[in-house]
């Protein structure tokens, strides 16, 4: 009788530990879910923003070349016309 008892505690707490995290984690989920889209939303809204027409330049950083010393010289010269 004794191990019916334990094992039938031992399914109840497996099982209210099983709802509760179902509940949890759907909780996490929406959370995180609505965090994401607050952060997407302030990230085109300043796309959003602009006008029908205006001007927007994304400037992009000087890409350095990446030439090796020993690979031939530079040849300054004057074009003559």
């Amino acid at each position: 009788m004794v191990i019916l008892k334990f094992l039938l505690i031992v399914f109840v707490v497996f099982y209210v530990i099983l709802l509760l995290g179902r509940l949890y984690i759907r909780r996490f989920i929406r959370k995180n879910s609505r965090q994401y889209q607050q952060q997407k939303d302030q990230a085109q809204g300043g796309e959003r923003r602009r006008k029908k027409g205006d001007t927007f330049v994304q400037y992009k950083p000087d890409e350095k070349k990446n030439i090796p010393k020993d690979e031939g010289d530079y040849v300054d010269y004057e074009e003559i016309k």
